[in-house]
């Protein structure tokens, strides 16, 4: 077999039948983060080819304190980066544009730096502060009602942020849909796979509605669990109590849904974002990285919520476009919806959208009540097109309870964060009909009706026992 096709042999086995369950995991774990490797995130795709490479910090020259997210770019190219928290950069390319680098951040004077071809391995890129700018973004009694509200927001950070409870629990419901584009029909029914044309009746769930492109939904997992956190000393403890596989079938994956409740708070003033750092749109210095409209009022669970529009004040930085939508007179989030800008650069994702929504919990604090992240991932190959996943995910919490007695005699009866009961797997249908938090789509139904179908079928049985020798 020639090595382009057993390429794709080898990817669709370990997607569709779950004979390759490390191959799946990795692409399962690009979803919740990026590769462990930083250079890969930072770097991007062609920087992997690169015949050079840039690293090092900005700092500022005042202080000596790191800058983050300072974007450096080489002039009328497209070759550029913006620096991480600690105010690190690597910056990867194939040819030289020209020799020199600038680097921009409001608040800074623009740095031009002229640079040799070798020894750039350990730069130290200092800027100045430039004060007429930062004098431009403070926020004064008649100005743009957007930032006036933004500060507003910031000033009641502390009291609105959910993390302020010393604990909490409650009843979550976890679920991923993975859907396949890319791969049509026609495509399918040409892999050089034994049996696969006369499974190609999946393709009967095609969508060709919802998404820019159509896709085929093709794995769904349920998972509904009890939640507990606390914050000094920060611990959790999550015990799964009912989980619903449809397709492929690895235990890794069971533990792998137990992770990542509440892993970004927009409260604060940097969030990780698929292991690549991003300025919250209601960040303390928000007014320096966005531009907000207020957009119109609307009421939501009995009070007054105000819409915000976001997007980057400069291409290039790690910012979101999106909106936000905050409760009146409280400037507690209500609603929280952002897109990652093409320019973020995050390895494998060609598209990623996020929301989180709350709710008033004891009147006393808007607690985040269901969020949502839909990503698209493309694995680059040198051999061949392979297919891309859709992944979407989506965690709704319930029966919250803040400052619960129970959650430390709880995060102490065992030492694994996530415990999986001996019964989560043997739940029937009438169980999930009533546990769920809210119903399945369509989508996600024709998943569980396809793959009842599939295991009956016996040339998809035939089929994964030849996987085995691959």
């Amino acid at each position: 077999m020639k090595a382009h096709k057993r390429q794709i042999v080898q990817f669709f086995l370990s997607l569709v039948l779950g004979s390759g369950g490390q191959a799946y995991g990795q692409a399962a774990d690009s979803l919740k983060q990026a590769p462990d490797s930083a250079s890969l995130t930072h770097l991007g795709p062609s920087a992997l080819k690169g015949a050079y490479l840039l690293r090092g910090k900005v700092l500022d020259k005042q202080s000596g304190e790191p800058v983050p997210f300072a974007t450096i770019f080489f002039p009328y190219s497209s070759i550029g980066t913006t620096t991480e928290a600690d105010g690190s950069f690597s910056l990867g390319f194939e040819q030289w544009p020209h020799d020199t680098v600038r680097v921009q951040l409001m608040g800074y004077v623009t740095l031009n730096k002229a640079l040799p071809r070798q020894g750039n391995d350990n730069l130290i890129l200092e800027l100045e502060r430039n004060t007429s700018t930062l004098n431009e973004v403070v926020i004064r009694a008649g100005e743009d009602p957007a930032l006036l509200l933004l500060r507003k927001i910031v000033e009641r950070k502390p009291k609105n942020n959910p993390e302020q409870a010393a604990s909490y629990s409650c009843e979550t419901y976890n679920k991923v849909e993975i859907d396949i584009f890319r791969l049509g029909k026609k495509e399918f029914e040409k892999l050089p796979i034994p049996f696969i044309k006369q499974l190609s009746f999946v393709y009967n769930n095609l969508d060709t509605v919802s998404g820019k492109e159509p896709f085929l939904p093709f794995f769904l997992v349920e998972t509904l669990s009890d939640y507990y956190a606390q914050k000094e000393p920060k611990k959790t403890r999550e015990i799964i109590k009912a989980n619903e596989i449809r397709g492929i079938k690895n235990e890794s994956i069971t533990q792998y849904m137990g992770k990542m409740h509440l892993a970004m708070n927009p409260y604060d003033n940097y969030v990780v974002f698929f292991d690549k750092q991003f300025v919250s749109p209601i960040s303390n210095a928000g007014a320096v990285f966005y531009k907000y409209k207020i957009l119109d009022t609307t009421e939501v669970e009995g009070h007054k919520v105000v819409s915000v529009s976001f997007k980057p004040q400069r291409p290039g930085e790690n910012c979101f476009t999106g909106v936000f939508k905050v409760v009146d007179s409280i400037y507690a989030l209500q609603y929280l919806e952002a897109e990652v800008p093409a320019t973020a650069n995050i390895n494998w994702i060609k598209n990623a959208t996020f929301y989180k929504q709350y709710a008033p919990v004891n009147d006393s604090l808007w607690f985040c009540v269901k969020e949502n992240l839909t990503a698209e991932v493309v694995m680059s190959s040198d051999v061949v097109k392979l297919p891309g996943f859709i992944g979407r995910r989506t965690i709704m919490y319930r029966n919250v309870k803040l400052n619960d007695e129970r959650v430390e005699q709880m995060i102490a009866a065992t030492k694994d964060d996530v415990v999986v009961a001996d019964t989560a797997r043997n739940k029937s249908e009438t169980f999930w009909y009533t546990a769920r938090h809210e119903a399945l789509g369509k989508n996600e139904l024709a998943i569980y009706h396809m793959f009842d179908t599939l295991e009956k079928n016996p040339n998809y049985n035939r089929l994964k026992s030849l996987a085995k020798i691959f």
